[in-house]
């Protein structure tokens, strides 16, 4: 699938076809539907709004650099605007008073269920030190973009796919908000990907047989367990995710390649490009 990647990034490119208007919004709207049913939102207008706003808030953020920064972007995030802002914007009046309110770091305990078992997430003794440990991802995410950015255009895309699944289950293990990890997650991943990709990834349920359990399952296969005692100090923090970013997700990375595969094949059939859909992708 990754050399199939590469020949329909350049496909794309010797095309020379502009994405009209009418291409992106769609390919937009299928991103936002992908990730509103792979989180098992309830699908209420408010929580779809904030899906759009968040969209629009990371790509306002990539429109406010100048023509050359724009050029040269390759990918890098913060955790104040990307991930901090973002999570506001995604979570706003959706959470009641007893959980952590939006944009803030989580210290309470937190945990998920999965074919009945029980996975730990770390937990923080203050918000300083949460933001250590997302602060510790996001830097080793931008040193490895920056490297990527140097390498030949077939290898630069499948170290781009890697890197963002390395990123995307960094995130999900770290897991620092009460809520709307996932779904933040998988927009800062596509985002990621956006650096060579004119369109979203939605990580699973793209045009494709896969599912939400498939995700999660890759995620649960990847993982080592996390300690189960709080995290006191801020290098104890960096050492938590460096253990994380040891991790070889490779599953989960299979699952990311699939979804853009899909969805390259999509996007090159709206554009008119010469590309044999399967049955079930029509």
């Amino acid at each position: 699938m990754l050399v199939d990647i590469n020949r329909y990034h350049t496909m794309w490119i010797q095309s020379g076809k502009p994405i009209n208007e009418q291409v992106s919004d769609e390919m937009v709207k299928d991103f936002l539907i992908q990730i509103k049913q792979g989180e098992d939102i309830d699908g209420t207008a408010k929580e779809m709004e904030n899906l759009q706003e968040g969209f629009k808030h990371l790509r306002g953020e990539l429109m406010k650099l100048s023509d050359k920064e724009q050029k040269n972007y390759v990918g890098e995030l913060d955790v104040e605007t990307c991930v901090q802002e973002c999570h506001r914007v995604l979570m706003k009046d959706l959470l009641d008073e007893t959980r952590t309110q939006p944009g803030r770091f989580s210290v309470l305990p937190r945990s998920a269920n999965f074919d009945g078992n029980d996975y730990l997430y770390p937990t923080y003794a203050t918000e300083e030190i949460a933001y250590q440990a997302v602060d510790t991802l996001i830097l080793e995410y931008n040193k490895m973009v920056r490297q990527i950015s140097h390498y030949n255009h077939d290898l630069k895309i499948e170290r781009l796919i890697k890197c963002a699944s390395v990123f995307l289950f960094g995130f999900l293990s770290i897991h620092p908000f009460s809520d709307g990890n996932g779904r933040l997650a998988r927009l800062l991943c596509s985002h990621c990907l956006a650096v060579f990709c004119p369109f979203q990834t939605s990580i699973h349920n793209s045009f494709s047989h896969s599912a939400r359990s498939d995700y999660v399952r890759a995620i649960v296969n990847d993982r080592q367990p996390i300690s189960a005692y709080q995290i006191q100090y801020k290098e104890d923090a960096v050492k938590e995710t460096g253990l994380v970013l040891e991790q070889s997700p490779i599953e989960l990375c299979s699952v990311v390649i699939e979804s853009n595969w899909f969805t390259w094949r999509q996007f090159l059939h709206k554009i008119g490009e010469p590309i044999s859909l399967f049955d079930f992708e029509k």
